[in-house]
C-alpha cells in the first residue's frame, strides 16, 4: 500500500509504520500521546458523568423513578411502534406537542389501555415509596440504638 501525500516521494505502509514508531518513542510524541489520551479520557469521564446525573434525575429524591403519565406511556408506544426514540432526535419539544395533540385526538376507548397503565404505575410509585419509608424508618431506628448503646458504653467506661 503506497502513501501518495502529494509530493514526489511516496512511503510504503511499513515505512509509515515506522516513521510513527520512531515519533511515539520521541518526547513530543509520548506528550501527545498522553494528551490525546488524556482527552479522551476526559470526554469519556464527562460523558460517564452526565449519564449517571440523567440516571438520578430520572429518580426520585427517594430512589424511586416516578410514575409515569398516560401520555407519558402512550409516548412510549409510540417509540415502540416506530422502533425510534423521539428523545434522540433534535427536535424533541416538537414531538412531544405532536404526542399531545394526537392523544389528544384518541377516543377515550383508544386512551383506556394507557390510562389503565398509568395507574398501575402510579399504584407501584406508591407501594414503593411505602416501602421505601418504612426501609429508612428501620434503619433510622437502628442508627438511634446503635448511637444510643455507644453512648451508653462512653459513659459508662468513663465512670470506672
Amino acid at each position: 500500500c503506497v502513501r501518495d501525500d502529494g509530493d514526489e516521494e511516496d512511503l510504503e505502509q511499513y515505512e509509515v509504520d515506522e516513521a510513527l514508531a520512531i515519533w511515539r518513542s520521541t518526547a513530543e510524541g509520548v506528550r501527545t500521546l498522553r494528551a490525546e489520551a488524556s482527552a479522551a479520557e476526559s470526554a469519556w469521564l464527562l460523558a460517564e458523568r452526565e449519564r449517571r446525573r440523567a440516571a438520578h434525575r430520572a429518580r426520585g429524591l427517594d430512589g424511586v423513578v416516578p410514575p409515569m403519565s398516560a401520555i407519558q406511556i402512550y409516548k412510549r408506544h409510540c417509540e415502540a411502534a416506530t422502533g425510534e426514540r423521539a428523545a434522540s432526535s433534535g427536535v424533541a419539544a416538537e414531538v412531544a406537542e405532536l404526542l399531545r395533540r394526537e392523544y389528544a385526538t384518541l377516543s377515550e376507548e383508544e386512551r383506556r389501555p394507557f390510562e389503565r397503565r398509568a395507574e398501575r404505575d402510579m399504584h407501584r410509585y406508591q407501594r414503593q415509596r411505602r416501602w421505601k419509608r418504612k426501609v429508612h424508618a428501620a434503619e433510622r431506628k437502628r442508627a438511634a440504638a446503635a448511637a444510643l448503646s455507644a453512648n451508653a458504653g462512653a459513659a459508662g467506661g468513663e465512670g470506672a
